[in-house]
């Protein structure tokens, strides 16, 4: 699933939700969902900013109850959570794990 590259506010987005992109699927049933992801940049109020990398260079998301199925006339919406572990922001060591959670909106 391709997204272009993006600045996200993590804190304008802590109560809601940021589209971050739209995509056709193909028909069939999905259960995971794979990102590509090169590199995050955060920027710090107080100090340079830091670039880290996902060491994988990809993030795999499980889509649960079994996932969706998409048909030629059907659409889905999955909401995507992620999450970061601050003590590894801050670490600066140029590494992240972040953590995924989707989830099919009905």
């Amino acid at each position: 699933m391709p997204i272009s590259t993006q600045t996200i506010d993590m804190i304008s987005v802590l109560d809601t939700s940021k589209i971050l992109g739209t995509m056709k699927f193909s028909a069939g049933k999905y259960d995971s969902l794979r990102f590509n992801v090169t590199a995050v940049t955060v920027d710090f109020v107080s100090g340079p900013s830091a670039t880290y990398t996902v060491p994988s260079g990809t993030l795999k998301v499980p889509v649960p109850n079994g996932g969706f199925q998409i048909t030629a006339t059907s659409s889905v919406t999955v909401q995507l959570t992620l999450s970061f572990n601050d003590k590894e922001i801050l670490a600066m060591n140029g590494h992240l794990t972040p953590v995924a959670k989707a989830t099919v909106v009905p």
